[in-house]
């Protein structure tokens, strides 16, 4: 069981280290990626509150999603999914902005949403 587990966060994590190295030119090495990169450690964050949201664990997944935020500066939400390998690509940049959704109804884009 532990084993399987284990095998599955590393195979979640190296495709993470794989979409940020193929989506940032910058990035030089895994290292780097690791270390520096905080949109990559909200993902991995994420994915822990996120485990701890589906198993009902809500409160521990919130706290767990503040302490990324702090970190990070980025919040996911525990209940929300994101795919394999990073999908939400704005995350691999480096910010300290609001994440804003352009409300379907809206006459006008919004301009400068992500600062």
């Amino acid at each position: 069981m532990a084993g399987g587990l284990i095998s599955r966060i590393s195979s979640a994590l190296r495709r993470d280290l794989d979409a940020a190295r193929e989506r940032d030119p910058a990035a030089r090495s895994t290292a780097e990626l690791v270390l520096t990169y905080p949109g990559l450690h909200a993902v991995w964050m994420h994915r822990a509150a996120h485990g701890l949201n589906t198993r009902g664990l809500h409160l521990p997944a919130r706290v767990v999603s503040q302490v990324s935020r702090f970190v990070t500066g980025i919040e996911i939400h525990p209940g929300a999914t994101i795919g394999p390998a990073m999908t939400f690509g704005w995350i691999a940049a480096h910010h300290m902005a609001d994440a804003k959704a352009q409300p379907a109804d809206a006459p006008k884009p919004l301009v400068g949403a992500l600062g």
